[in-house]
């Protein structure tokens, strides 16, 4: 047997004391810390032994998520009562208060086992039936002279004990049996036998006790018998994970020892070994268990570590440290600690953080009869407190489940997914990886999965697409599926499936009709059948012979060893919904006159066959069945449904299976007639015993209610498990659930296979593009320190800022940019301040959702506004417009026939060069026709074509682009508009000013909303991705299931607008960047060439003008915007006056241009 496994966790880096662990046996418990409370004698239940209320919130209040409380040690029998005041499992009222206990322990997510006990000749006839002898092994009274017993009317020498006969051991292992079977009824995850501490078993043990002569004494095989005997019988009707028991070697409690503990116990322990118990649990031998004589070097732990290979627990006298050295050098799996437990009910806690520990009070231990219950029991105080603990309780949903059968599963939640039909494997019906991450996505440690509907042979089929159990393909295929669950921890059964009528031919082998209990059509029913080729009609199907019924016997037999081969943990066999076995039981459609038809008994029958075909090959843990009585899905229904349902349930009850499904008629189920007043689940519930599911259409509040009231033990979710693949943890925290897809349910027209079906996000899952808005946004907020009070008005305070700064822009030239900044931030501050006191007042979500879409449309149309004037008045972007127009109005451009040597050499920008035509059409030297590309530097550009493009001017006039009117030659001001134009003087300061002015306002107001719309975007991404999920504006929004919803609200369609906006400004931002950082650094190098030539050197008066002067941005912004932005600018009205007829010939327009001479450029 190999050692227990310990999962990873990152506490086990720190401590292995509080690392999980794996107890043993088939079907181990899982801890999720190695800080056990042992079982501690209290003595407060009284003469009855029936656990009260108080003895309810000891436990509580002790209890941990994931940690094991072994409760008290509790008689097996009246017989075995050696102290008043002592708890028993043999009565059914001690049943019922224990369930208490363990309800209350399981409600907080922890682990409880108990000790069975008979304490043998340690008690006294007053304890004893009529006042009998104790009993033991030999007839050898206790006289320690350190201990009494415990009686009703206080403390008392130890009576003479009786030897037991031998024909009465075996009631004695009976009582054992018996008591572990109370145990689990009542709800414990387990036994303990109490085997040490010199009671009853170990009074067998030990030959100074054992004096017998028969087969339970002597030889150590003999003493040995008695509690080997007791595991056995425990065994046979539990799980090993649900065994333990206690030993204490080398001990010398109650005056109990061996001659020759090493060999004695060296002999038991390795009888343990083979028999895989959930844990071994030693008591070391010091403290309230003395020493004993020849204790071995490293003490009994080490002892027995070296002859158990399975889990094993330690205790008695611990402390942190010792504990912690004990589990870090492996010599035990767990530490059990007793007293400290007594005296402090978070020890768990305290261990963890090294609090000290509250100082018990020992005679408070073991309370006379006249003595208050609760002193020193439930008033100790929790670490920095000085209130006792009060007892807590959590939503019975999320509380530990055992199912039924006789090896049931465990669950430690009761929220379970419900067989939800996907049609996602084709025509094989094998499973493919899809269909294994889709159950993986899905699954929950200790959680439940019904997978889908799973058809039972080919005839089975009704859906095209729906997978199966009737080849070894499929069952390979849904291995992967089981693997994948298991390997998270959950546990799953696979609901088995045949149609009946709700199918089609083009689904059958060879085309045949579908079979049914009779040839009664699915007419009236508004949905169709899903085939290969689409949407089909349902037709009339096929009666069943009865010679055919044992083979559909067969058919679920087989499918169901088939599951368990596939590693399911069970099966449910669909006897609901209007399939094949409800066909049967309903008599709309079971019209037939042999023993399948006619009364319930008979209509019954087929339902029960399968099952009880099924019971032969599995255990009933492993099977369940589903029902929906007073249901009317594809139109099957009873004319009696109580009667039909009642007999049913009856039948089911004795059949110990693992659950009863039943679905609640509503939504998709259609409700029938004769519906109970307070519905199907409760109505199930008074008829059946055992584990109820219920399932249709719950939500949290009513899964909730469902388990509080006691109307079903767990709750199956289908729909919402389709959108929210982390069901499960929203229902924990209450979080907004996705809303799910109607059209991807079953196999998509259109897409891939996943669509609908693996691409649900989960809460911890975000679009990327969210992810890194959020991120910016993060830091840039946390690095400023901002409190979250004034996060909010930082948004609307930018705004202002920006619309503000839109006004004074103009001013950039004369403020400086850092007088402009300054502005800003002071208008930030004030419209921060102001809207603070104004937001509250939007108390209503959709009102702000409608707000920030606002501003979003603002933010972004000011960006596109600004950088379009950035670019509309930008001389490139002109020049590019006017070649444009140039093409729509039919004028040639001619290109030159000679190019300049030297300054192709010098490798200079293209420059406009002006040439003419004659009024007969030749072409001489100094006439002006239409620019034509050569070399230039880019000021020479704009310049040439503002001279060049005045058409219908007189000889001599220029035309002012503002106004539109002519103005004189070499002039510095229109005689209209009175602005300063273009002209030649290149060195002049007001060309700078006239060409740069417009362009440095637009383009900085730009930059300024940029700013404004690429915060506000990451500032709401950064609301929706870390903000608190109970604020329902942010959690769904930019979730990709939203953009699939049909079913969108106004609140969700308008955070789904405003997250497009908020995308796109972000593109529109970076973007522009781009550009802006093109502008600076794009063609330096050919720059500082042109400024360099000596004909340019002449144009700037002479000097070197840096590749970053405001020429030389000019310069950059036409080959940036003007490339990028004339397509659209066309579409802006022109600057250029058209010719005056546009009916014009070419030459008539060539006729018209005005000649310039080229000197006048040059």
């Amino acid at each position: 047997m190999s050692r227990p496994h310990t999962p990873s966790s990152p506490m086990s880096k720190a401590l292995k004391l509080f690392s999980p662990l794996i107890l043993g046996g088939k079907k181990p418990v899982q801890l999720q810390h190695r800080v056990i409370m042992a079982p501690l004698t209290r003595l407060r239940t009284g003469e009855s032994g029936v656990p009260t209320d108080l003895v309810t919130e000891y436990y509580v209040q002790r209890s941990t998520p994931g940690g094991l409380i072994i409760a008290e040690a509790t008689n097996i029998s009246p017989t075995a009562r050696g102290y008043f005041g002592s708890p028993g499992l043999y009565t059914h009222e001690q049943v019922e208060g224990w369930k208490k206990v363990t309800r209350a322990v399981h409600e907080k997510q922890g682990k409880i086992f108990v000790q069975l006990w008979h304490s043998g000749r340690v008690g006294h006839v007053l304890n004893q039936p009529n006042g009998e002898q104790p009993v033991s092994a030999s007839s050898i009274v206790l006289d320690d002279g350190l201990s009494v017993a415990v009686t009703s009317v206080g403390r008392q020498p130890y009576s003479v004990p009786r030897v037991l006969e031998t024909h009465e051991l075996p009631g004695i292992v009976a009582d054992y049996k018996r008591a572990a079977e109370y145990a689990i009824e009542a709800g414990f995850d387990g036994v303990e036998l109490h085997g040490a501490n010199g009671y009853l078993l170990e009074q067998f043990l030990c030959d100074s006790v054992n004096k017998r002569t028969d087969g339970y004494g002597g030889s150590i095989e003999n003493r040995a018998r008695l509690t080997l005997e007791a595991l056995d019988g425990v065994l046979s009707s539990l799980d090993s994970s649900q065994v333990a028991i206690r030993v204490s070697p080398y001990g010398n409690t109650f005056g109990c020892t061996d001659s020759t503990p090493e060999e004695t116990y060296s002999y038991l322990i390795k009888k343990l070994s083979p028999l895989n118990l959930a844990y071994l649990h030693i008591v070391e031998p010091r403290g309230l268990h003395p020493t004993a004589q020849n204790v071995p070097e490293g003490g009994t732990t080490k002892f027995s570590r070296d002859l158990y290979d399975g889990v094993l627990m330690t205790s008695s006298g611990f402390d942190r440290s010792e504990g912690i050295e004990v589990t870090e050098n492996g010599l035990a799996d767990c530490v059990a600690y007793g007293r400290s437990f007594i005296s402090n009910p978070d020890l768990v806690h305290r261990l963890e953080v090294d609090a000290p520990w509250n100082d018990f009070d020992y005679k408070t231990f073991y309370p006379l009869p006249d003595m208050p219950m609760a002193t020193g029991y439930t008033d100790y105080p929790a670490l920095h407190t000085k209130v006792k603990l009060k007892m807590t309780s959590t939503s019975n949903l999320f509380s530990p489940l055992t199912l039924g059968g006789k090896t049931p599963v465990q669950l430690q939640h009761r929220v379970v997914m419900a067989p939800l039909t996907r049609l996602r494997t084709g025509e094989s019906g094998v499973p493919t990886d899809l269909v294994a991450e889709y159950y993986a996505q899905r699954s929950t440690p200790g959680g439940l999965i019904i997978a889908e509907a799973t058809n039972i042979s080919p005839t089975a089929r009704g859906y095209f697409g729906a997978p199966g159990l009737f080849t070894s393909e499929q069952v390979e295929g849904w291995k992967k599926v089981t693997s994948a669950v298991h390997a998270k921890d959950g546990k799953i059964f696979v609901q088995l499936w045949h149609t009946g009528r709700v199918g089609h031919p083009l689904n059958q082998p060879n085309g045949i009709l579908p079979v049914s209990s009779s040839a009664v059509g699915l007419d009236g029913v508004n949905t169709s059948a899903v085939t290969r080729e689409g949407r089909g009609k349902y037709v009339t199907p096929r009666a069943l012979e009865t010679r055919e019924i044992p083979g559909i016997v067969a058919d679920y037999k087989r499918a169901a060893e088939n599951a368990i081969a596939a590693g399911f943990d069970g099966v449910e066999l669909h006897g609901a919904n209007g399939y094949l076995l409800e066909q049967f039981l309903c008599d709309s459609v079971n019209k037939r006159t042999d023993k399948y038809g006619g009364g319930i008994e008979n209509r019954a029958r087929v339902m029960f066959e399968a099952l009880e075909a099924v019971l032969t090959s599995l255990d009933s843990s492993q099977v369940a069945i589903r029902l929906s009585p007073f249901g009317v899905t594809f139109g099957c229904t009873d004319s009696t449904p109580a009667d039909t349902y009642g007999y049913v349930l009856k039948q089911l009850d004795v059949l110990d299976l693992a659950y009863v499904h039943v679905v609640e008629p509503r939504g998709f189920h259609f409700r029938g007639p004769q519906v109970p007043e307070d519905g199907t689940t409760p109505f199930c519930r008074a008829r059946y015993n055992g584990i109820l599911m219920t399932s249709s259409g719950f939500d949290r509040a009513e899964g909730e209610k469902v388990m509080e009231n006691g109307t079903a033990d767990c709750v199956a979710y289908g729909r919402p498990f389709i959108s929210n693949p982390d069901l499960v943890a929203r229902l924990k925290v209450n979080a907004p659930w996705n809303p799910w897809d109607r059209k991807t349910f079953y196999m998509p027209a259109k897409g891939a296979l996943s669509l609908g079906y693996t691409d649900y996000p989960t809460l911890e899952q975000k679009s990327c593009l969210l992810k890194l808005l959020a991120l910016i946004s993060f830091f840039s907020i946390n690095m400023l320190n901002i409190p979250p009070q004034w996060r909010d008005p930082m948004q609307w305070g930018f705004l202002c800022a920006a619309s503000f700064v839109r006004g004074i822009s103009c001013f950039m030239r004369y403020a400086g940019v850092f007088c402009v900044a300054a502005g800003m931030l002071l208008i930030f501050l004030v419209g921060g301040l102001f809207l603070h006191a104004v937001i509250p007042i939007m108390a209503s979500s959709t009102l702000q959702l409608i707000c920030h879409v606002a501003v979003s449309l603002v933010l972004l149309f000011n960006i596109y506004f600004n950088y379009a004037l950035c670019c509309a008045t930008n001389p490139g972007v002109i020049t590019a417009k006017w070649k444009v127009e140039a093409e729509l109005w039919d004028v040639d451009i001619e290109e030159e026939e000679e190019e300049d040597d030297d300054d192709k050499e010098n490798g200079l920008l293209p420059r406009i060069r002006p040439s003419a035509v004659n009024p007969d059409g030749k072409q001489h030297e100094g006439q002006v026709k239409l620019p034509h590309v050569q070399l230039m530097d880019p000021q020479s550009v704009h310049v040439a074509r503002q001279r060049s493009r005045q058409p219908n001017a007189e000889d001599g006039m220029s035309f002012c682009r503002r106004c539109r009117h002519f103005r004189p030659p070499r002039a510095h001001h229109c005689s209209v508009c009175d602005r300063c134009i273009a002209h030649l003087d290149h060195h002049c300061p007001w060309v700078n000013n006239c060409i740069g002015r417009d362009n440095y306002r637009y383009f900085f107001t730009f930059l300024v909303w940029l700013a404004v719309g690429s915060y506000y975007a990451a500032y709401m991404s950064y609301q929706a991705a870390f903000t608190d999920l109970s604020r329902e504006q942010y959690a769904r929004m930019l979730v990709l299931a939203e953009i699939r919803s049909l079913n969108l609200s106004a609140s969700n369609a308008l955070q789904f607008a405003f997250s497009i906006s908020a995308a796109a400004g972000l593109a529109v931002s970076i973007l522009a960047i781009w550009h802006v950082f093109l502008i600076v650094t794009a063609q330096t190098s050919v720059e500082l060439q042109i400024n360099r030539h000596p004909r340019n050197r002449r144009l700037h008066g002479g000097k070197v003008v840096s590749p970053y002067s405001t020429d030389s941005i000019h310069g950059n912004w036409e080959l940036v915007f003007g490339r990028c932005s004339y397509k659209i600018l066309s579409l802006m009205p022109s600057t250029r006056p058209p010719p005056n007829e546009r009916t014009l010939s070419k030459k008539t327009k060539v006729e018209q241009t005005t000649a310039r001479s080229p000197d006048a450029i040059v």
